[in-house]
């Protein structure tokens, strides 16, 4: 069981369900889920037995199409995510429909991410080529990169792989080319606030429904990428896109937005 399930050909396809909760509601999820699930594998063990790092880098039009979610860039996000000081990136593609989340995603070496930037990069079968031309073909550049730290708890349940995680520290600032690495200079987005998400397969597993039962946790739509956005105020298109606060993103909004 790792940091995510997915199938030979780096597809994956799970339910998830999100929640902007207080720290202190946020560390009793964690707490009960610690005495139910076991810890990531790959957790970094100086932050502690279920705690990495993660780092994404998110790409959009120079107009914030994906932003501003006009069409089918409202639908998808790229990005690339490293974990940790690990040499290999993931190249992802996420679809969100209501709770039911679809990724593809590979995984490279960081000395090819340069590649993604020629019209010719890689090699014949380079894994990375879809992703190469999905940016090409959608006029999809750097934006922002987000880095924070996770805390993940898996189980196996009868429907598949159950996760749970928790997202804090979060840091954002605007892209600087394909680098994905630990960066200064940034600004700290959700203070007071951590993100939590279960994902699983099938049905509800039992502990969820008694996390959202017992704490009243309401699911809700929060993005690290249009928060990051908005706190750095680019949200502003030469389209005239229409521009929510950082209040009303904070809570959701009144869309679904991927992370």
């Amino acid at each position: 069981m790792g940091r995510e399930s997915a199938r030979p050909d780096g597809r994956y396809a799970a339910y998830e369900l999100k929640f902007l909760l207080p720290v202190q509601t946020a560390d009793e999820v964690l707490a009960r889920a610690r005495q139910e699930m076991f810890p990531d594998p790959h957790a970094e063990q100086a932050l502690g037995e279920d705690c990495y790092r993660v780092y994404s880098l998110y790409f959009d039009t120079a107009e914030l199409a994906v932003y501003h979610r006009r069409g089918w860039y409202g639908r998808q996000k790229l990005r690339i995510r490293r974990y940790g000081e690990s040499s290999q990136v993931f190249l992802e593609r996420k679809t969100r429909r209501a709770d039911r989340v679809r990724k593809r995603r590979v995984q490279i070496g960081q000395a090819e991410l340069s590649w993604l930037a020629e019209p010719n990069g890689g090699f014949a079968g380079w894994p990375g080529e879809w992703f190469q031309r999905r940016l090409a073909n959608r006029r999809l550049e750097p934006q922002m990169l987000v880095a924070y730290h996770r805390s993940a708890r898996v189980s196996m349940t009868s429907q598949g792989l159950a996760r749970l995680t928790v997202d804090r520290q979060i840091w954002c600032c605007p892209a600087e080319g394909l680098r994905v690495m630990p960066f200064s200079g940034g600004r700290l987005l959700l203070e007071g606030y951590h993100i939590v998400e279960f994902k699983f397969s099938g049905f509800l597993p039992g502990l969820f429904k008694r996390l959202m039962h017992e704490l009243h946790l309401l699911p809700t739509a929060v993005s690290k990428y249009r928060l990051s956005v908005a706190t750095w105020g680019l949200q502003a298109s030469g389209n005239g896109g229409c521009c929510k606060p950082e209040e009303d993103l904070r809570r959701g909004g009144s869309g679904t937005a991927c992370a």
